[in-house]
C-alpha cells in the first residue's frame, strides 16, 4: 500500500483483562482535514513493530500512526492533537469503548499544536490529553518516530502533586472563562481557532463546535482592522491593544481588543490569544457622559455669558432696574436709576425710597405696591406720576415682581421703572387728535358717538332721559366763500365757544364737521331743552366779527329725545338730523323737534331718491319754460328752462322737491345734461321760428362742476347742432364763482369761449365782489325775488335792488328781476332801469307747446300770455 493510500491507524492497547500486548479494538472513522477525507484504520504490520516490552513495562496504551502521517500532515498543514479534527479515546475496558461509539468526545488540547515543520525535524512536543474514562485520569503522551517514520506515543499517568495542581488549574481556568463576560479566543500559530470562550459565544453567536479548527479570517466578526493588528503582533509586537468595531450578534459592537503572542517555556511562538471586551454600552455611557459634561460646560458658559450680558444690559439700560429688600431698602440699582435721580449709585444702595427725594404721595404709592407684592407674591404694574420740586412732571411705569428663595418664600422685590412721560404725552396727543376737532377743540364725530352711546346706557340704567341737538349754521358758506377759509375757521371757533357757553359741564358739545355741531343734554327738566335751544339760537344770531368784518349768520337746531323718540344712538342721530333740516326749511334761525311726520318725510325722501335714478331713462322728466320779458315793452326775449318730474305715484313734482335729492345722490349731472339737450332742441326750433337767436337760460348746480361723472361737452353739442353759442345762458349762484376751483374756472371759461353767456342767479343774497364779476366776464345779474317781493314794504329791499341795477349797468351787465308778480313791482323796476323781468305777472312756467304758442301770438302782434 503506497503512502498516498495508506490508511491511518489508531490502536488502543491496554493491560486490562486482556493479555499483555493484545489489541482489544481498533476503530476507523473519517475526519475532515481542509476538505480532504482521511481514513483512520487499524494496520496489523504497525502493531507487530510495537515495542512490547515498553508497553508492558508502562502498562498503558501505545498509540501508533501508520505510514501515511506525513501525507496527512502535508494535506492538513497543521494538526490538532495528532491530526486535524481527530478525536482520541482512551478507555480501560471494552465496555466503555462500545458505549462511546458514535459519541467520540473531543480531547481538548492543553499545550501546543503539532505542525508539519515539527514533524520534519523529528521533534514533536509532549501533549497532554484528557481521557474519557470514568475517573477522568489525565495522560501525558510522549511521542517519537521510528525508522519507518511512524510516530509512537507512550502515554504515562500523571499521579503526582503537580498533576493534581494542573488538573485543578484547568478546571479553574474553564470555570473562569465560562463566567467571564469577555470573549477569549485562542489561535494556533497558523491562526486557526483552538479555544472559544462562552463570552465569545455570547458576543458573536457562534459556538466552539462552529469555529474550532477554522481559520479566524473565515469568521463573520473578523475584519481588516483585526487582521492588520494580528499581522502587527505576528511581525514583532508582543501585544497590541486597540478599540475597534466588529459585527456581533446584536449588530455592530464596539470592542476593546487585546491581541497577544503565546509562547512556550522555551520562548517559541505557538499561537495567539484574543481578548475582546464589548464596550458598546460603556462607550455609549461615556459618550453620554461627555455630552452631558459638554452640555453642562456650555450651559455654565451660557449662564456666565447671560449673567455678564444681563449685567451689561442693566447697566446700560435706560430703564431703572433695582431690587429692594422687604423693608424697602435698595439691594441693587443700575446706573439709570442714579442718573434719573441725579444721585451717586453707591449712595443709593441701602437707602429707602423715602430717602431719595420722592414726594410723600409717590413714596406712599410705591410702598403700597411693594406691600401688595409681598402679600400676594404676585407681580404688580402701575403708572405713578412724579412731580419734582422744580415743578417738572414725569409719569413712570412701575413693574414690581417677587424674588423667591429655594423654598419659594419671598425674600426681595425686584422692580423696573420706565420714564413714559414722552410716551404718555404722545399717546394723549394721538388720542386727542383722533377724538377731538383740531379747529374748535371740541369732541369730533368719533368721540361724540362714543359719548352718546355711554349717555344712552347711563340713561337706560337710571331711567333718565336725554336730548340730542343737531345744529347747522345758516349762511356760513357765504362767509367762507367771501372772506376765505381763514375767516370761516375763525367764525367756527367763535360759534363753538358760544354754543359751549349755553350748556352745563355735564353736557357734551361736539363738531361733526363743516358747520354742523351737536349737543347732548342730560338730566333734563321740563323746560331745559327749549330754553337751551333758544339760548343757542340767540347766541348764534349775534353778529360775528371776523377779520375786522361784521358777519351775520344764524343757526337751525333739530331736537330729538330719548327714550320717547328712539332708544338706539343711530336712530337718535337720524332723528335730530331730520329735525334740523325741517328747521332750516321752515325759515332758519329756529329749532324743531323730531316728529313721526319728519320720519315719514325722511322715508319719502329716500324713496324719491331711489325713484329719481329711473326718471330720465323712463322719460318721467319734463321741461317747462318761463318767459323773460323786456321791461321796456314787455316783449318775450328769452326764457328760463325749469324741470318738472312727472312722478308715476305722486304726480307733478317741482324742482324744490327733488333737485336737492339729485345733488345728494349724484344724479344732478345726468339730469342737468338732459335739461340742456332739451333746451338746446327748443332753442333751435324757436330761433328758426323767429328768424333770430332765441336764448334759453339753464340753471347749473355747483355739483355739476365737480368730478367727472356724466361728463358732457355742451359747446360741442351746440356746434354739432349748428347752433350759436349764445343760444344758451348758464345761470350759476354766487358761491360757484366765489369758491371756484381751478376745474370750475376752466369749465366756466370753456362755456364762455363757446359763446354761451353767464348769469349770476339770486344775486344780492351772497357776498359777490366786483372783482369776481369781472374775472368771469358775467353777462347778467338776476335780482333775488326776496328783494322784489319786499319792495312795497321794505325800503332796504328797494335800496338793494336799485344798487344791483346801478352796479350792473356800471359794469356793463344786464339785470333781470325775478319773482315779479304785481304792476307796482314792474313799474318800479322799469323806472329804476332794470332791463328784464320774469314772474307770474307775465307768465307762469309753460310747456314747450304752450310757450311756442305765446311766441307765435307775439309774432302776430297778439299777446295772450295772461290767458294761457
Amino acid at each position: 500500500m503506497s503512502n498516498a493510500q495508506a490508511p491511518w491507524q489508531v490502536l488502543i492497547i491496554t493491560s486490562g483483562n486482556a493479555g499483555e500486548g493484545e489489541m482489544l479494538e481498533s476503530t476507523s472513522r473519517e475526519v475532515q482535514a481542509k476538505g480532504a477525507k482521511v481514513l483512520l484504520a487499524a494496520e496489523s504490520d504497525a502493531v507487530a513493530q510495537v515495542n512490547q516490552a515498553e508497553a508492558s513495562k508502562d502498562r498503558f496504551a501505545v498509540v501508533v500512526f501508520g505510514p501515511g502521517l506525513r501525507d496527512a500532515l502535508s494535506l492538513a498543514r497543521k494538526i490538532r492533537v495528532f491530526c486535524p479534527e481527530a478525536h482520541f479515546l482512551f478507555a480501560p475496558n471494552r465496555t466503555e469503548v462500545h458505549s462511546l461509539k458514535g459519541e467520540l468526545q473531543r480531547a481538548p488540547m492543553i499545550g501546543k499544536s503539532w505542525s508539519v515543520a515539527d514533524f520534519d525535524q523529528h521533534v514533536l512536543p509532549d501533549l497532554i490529553v484528557e481521557a474519557a474514562n470514568t475517573n477522568r485520569r489525565r495522560l501525558q503522551l510522549h511521542t517519537t518516530l521510528d525508522r519507518a517514520n511512524r510516530q509512537i506515543g507512550t502515554p504515562k499517568p500523571i499521579e503526582s502533586h503537580s498533576y493534581r495542581r494542573l488538573v485543578n488549574s484547568d478546571y479553574y481556568l474553564k470555570s473562569f472563562l465560562s463566567q467571564a463576560h469577555e470573549a477569549v479566543v485562542s489561535l494556533d500559530a497558523a491562526s486557526r481557532v483552538l479555544y472559544w470562550s462562552d463570552g465569545a459565544e455570547r458576543l458573536f453567536g457562534l459556538r466552539l463546535d462552529d469555529v474550532a479548527g477554522r481559520q479566524v479570517s473565515q469568521l463573520p466578526f473578523w475584519n481588516e482592522t483585526l487582521a492588520s493588528y494580528l499581522d502587527q503582533v505576528r511581525a514583532g509586537d508582543e501585544t497590541v491593544k486597540t478599540e475597534i468595531e466588529v459585527s456581533g450578534l446584536q449588530g455592530v459592537a464596539q470592542v476593546e481588543a487585546v491581541i497577544s503572542k503565546v509562547r512556550e517555556d522555551s520562548g517559541a511562538l505557538i499561537g495567539f490569544s484574543l481578548f475582546l471586551r464589548d464596550v458598546t454600552e460603556r462607550n455609549r455611557a461615556l459618550k453620554a457622559e461627555r455630552k452631558a459634561q459638554h452640555d453642562f460646560t456650555l450651559a455654565v458658559a451660557e449662564k456666565e455669558y447671560q449673567r455678564r450680558l444681563f449685567e451689561s444690559a442693566l447697566s446700560s439700560s435706560l430703564d431703572q432696574v433695582y431690587v429692594l429688600d422687604l423693608d424697602g431698602r435698595f439691594l441693587y440699582a443700575n446706573q439709570a436709576l442714579a442718573d434719573q435721580l441725579e444721585l451717586d449709585l453707591d449712595w443709593v444702595i441701602g437707602k429707602k425710597t423715602a430717602d431719595l427725594g420722592f414726594p410723600e404721595e409717590t413714596v406712599r404709592q410705591i410702598w403700597d405696591h411693594i406691600q401688595q407684592v409681598i402679600t400676594t407674591c404676585d407681580s404688580v404694574r402701575s403708572e405713578v406720576p412724579f412731580t419734582a420740586a422744580s415743578g417738572k412732571r414725569w409719569v413712570f411705569d412701575y413693574i414690581f415682581v417677587p424674588v423667591l428663595d429655594e423654598q419659594g418664600r419671598i425674600e426681595a422685590v425686584a422692580g423696573k421703572t420706565r420714564d413714559i412721560t414722552e410716551h404718555r404725552e404722545t399717546s394723549e396727543r394721538v388720542w386727542k387728535e383722533a377724538n377731538y376737532d383740531s379747529l374748535t377743540q371740541l369732541p369730533n364725530r368719533r368721540l361724540f358717538r362714543d359719548r352718546l352711546e355711554l349717555e344712552v346706557k347711563h340713561a337706560e340704567r337710571n331711567g333718565a332721559s336725554l336730548a340730542l341737538f343737531f345744529i347747522d349754521l345758516d349762511r356760513f358758506k357765504e362767509v367762507n366763500d367771501l372772506y376765505g377759509h381763514g375767516a370761516g375757521d375763525e367764525l367756527l371757533r367763535e360759534a363753538a365757544t358760544r354754543i359751549h357757553s349755553c350748556v352745563r359741564e355735564s353736557d357734551t358739545v361736539a363738531r361733526l364737521g363743516g358747520d354742523e355741531f351737536t349737543v347732548i343734554l342730560t338730566e333734563l327738566d321740563d323746560e331745559h331743552v327749549e330754553r337751551t335751544a333758544q339760548k343757542i339760537l340767540d347766541e348764534l344770531a349775534r353778529p360775528f366779527r371776523v377779520q375786522e368784518n361784521i358777519c351775520h349768520v344764524s343757526g337751525s337746531v333739530g331736537i330729538t329725545l330719548y327714550p320717547s323718540d328712539a332708544v338706539e344712538p343711530a336712530d337718535l342721530i337720524r332723528n335730530a338730523d331730520q329735525a334740523m333740516y325741517n328747521a332750516k326749511n321752515s325759515g332758519r334761525s329756529q329749532f324743531s323737534f323730531f316728529t313721526r311726520s319728519l320720519q315719514d318725510e325722511a322715508l319719502t325722501r329716500l324713496r324719491l331718491m331711489t325713484d329719481l335714478r329711473h326718471a330720465v331713462s323712463e322719460k318721467q322728466l319734463r321741461v317747462y319754460f318761463q318767459p323773460i320779458v323786456r321791461l321796456a315793452d314787455s316783449a318775450i326775449v328769452k326764457a328760463e328752462a325749469l324741470v318738472r318730474w312727472e312722478h308715476p305715484a305722486r304726480g307733478l313734482l317741482l324742482p324744490n322737491e327733488f333737485i336737492q335729492l339729485a345733488e345728494e345722490s349724484g344724479q344732478i349731472k345726468r339730469l342737468g345734461n338732459w335739461v340742456f339737450t332739451q333746451a338746446a332742441q327748443w332753442s333751435k326750433r324757436w330761433s328758426q321760428l323767429l328768424g333770430r337767436t332765441f336764448q334759453i337760460s339753464i340753471n347749473k348746480s355747483p355739483v355739476q362742476f365737480e368730478g367727472r361723472g356724466h361728463k358732457m361737452n355742451w359747446a360741442a353739442h351746440l356746434k354739432e347742432k349748428g347752433m350759436a353759442g349764445n343760444s344758451i345762458s348758464v345761470e350759476i349762484t354766487e358761491g360757484v364763482i366765489l369758491n371756484a376751483t381751478a376745474t370750475t374756472s376752466d369749465k366756466l371759461l370753456e362755456l364762455q369761449e363757446a359763446g354761451m353767456e353767464l348769469a349770476i342767479d339770486d344775486f344780492g343774497t351772497g357776498y359777490s365782489s366786483m372783482a369776481y364779476l369781472k374775472k368771469f366776464d358775467v353777462d347778467y345779474l338776476k335780482i333775488d325775488m326776496s328783494f322784489v317781493q319786499d319792495m312795497a314794504s321794505n325800503a332796504s329791499s328797494r335800496t338793494i335792488a336799485e344798487s344791483i341795477i346801478v352796479m350792473g349797468h356800471k359794469l356793463g351787465l344786464k339785470v333781470v328781476a325775478e319773482g315779479v308778480e304785481t304792476e307796482d313791482q314792474r313799474e318800479w323796476l322799469r323806472s329804476a332801469g332794470c332791463d328784464y323781468a320774469q314772474g307770474f305777472l307775465f307768465s307762469k312756467p309753460l310747456t314747450p307747446e304752450a310757450f311756442e304758442a305765446c311766441l307765435k301770438s307775439q309774432a302776430e302782434g297778439v299777446q295772450k300770455t295772461d290767458q294761457v
